[in-house]
């Protein structure tokens, strides 16, 4: 559960539209819960290393890009097809990928708490 918690208030940071002085979209905390951010979102990418962690579906919205990063199924694929329309649903990806997706998880975070 607390695995739990900790995703979601990683997951429930927004994007800001402005663009920092490099051109880079900012970082910025939201008042919105977890399943309001998932339902906005058009991409939700999901690593939770636990099997008992499950994107709820019915927080997704149609025609969405799901990608697993875990070495679990973070969602369960058959109800996604059943009950959202339009998903593209990616269960595993390289090792390279996971790398390029945590460098670039540490870049938003270095951004976020840097003080220009």
């Amino acid at each position: 559960m607390m695995v739990q918690k900790y995703i979601q208030r990683i997951l429930t940071a927004c994007f800001s539209s402005k663009k920092d002085s490099k051109g880079r979209g900012r970082l910025y905390e939201t008042e919105k819960n977890f399943k309001d951010v998932l339902k906005e979102s058009d991409v939700v990418i999901s690593g939770v290393p636990s099997k008992g962690y499950k994107v709820p579906v019915e927080d997704l919205s149609n025609n969405t890009v799901f990608l697993n990063v875990s070495s679990h199924e973070n969602v369960d694929k058959e109800e996604l097809f059943q009950k959202k329309k339009g998903i593209t649903y990616v269960p595993k990806v390289g090792k390279v990928t996971v790398a390029m997706l945590q460098r670039n998880l540490i870049r938003l975070y270095n951004g976020y708490h840097k003080k220009e």
